[in-house]
């Protein structure tokens, strides 16, 4: 029986796992929908340790802030998931890393690639102007 192995990240930088798929019963297309996203190397992940990065997406920096008026934008847009806090201190909203953008770039519910796994942009900052294509991931750090 012929087995093609597939690498899915989860939770980018902190568990990979190689799930090995059926071809003939599964079909080839069984992937992770995500797993093109997750593909950064674990030394290129943005830590408190290194503050900022250049990601997949431009520059990242990261913010702790109080997310309840944030989780009630999305919420009021439609948006499906609720908030919870990754082990690593990441802040999530459904299956997305929470990140602030140039909303003029990136609008509202844009969905992105991080270093830390795919974002949904819900917020904005002072650095937008200054640096229209930066993230600043939401985390508890």
């Amino acid at each position: 029986m012929k087995r093609i192995f597939k690498v899915l990240w989860i939770d980018l930088c902190f568990l990979c796992m190689v799930m090995p798929v059926n071809a003939k019963e599964d079909g080839i297309g069984f992937l992770c929908e995500l797993a093109e996203w997750y593909n950064a190397p674990l030394e290129d992940c943005l830590t408190v340790q290194k503050g900022t990065i250049e990601g997949p997406s431009g520059k990242e920096t990261y913010y702790n802030l109080d997310m309840s008026s944030i989780v009630q934008r999305l919420e009021n847009m439609g948006v499906e998931g609720s908030y919870w806090v990754r082990q690593d201190g990441v802040k999530m909203y459904g299956q997305y890393v929470m990140v602030a953008a140039n909303l003029d770039l990136r609008p509202l519910g844009t969905v992105l690639p991080t270093s830390l796994g795919l974002g949904i942009v819900c917020d904005t900052g002072g650095f937008a102007s200054a640096n229209p294509t930066q993230l600043d991931i939401a985390v508890t750090w």
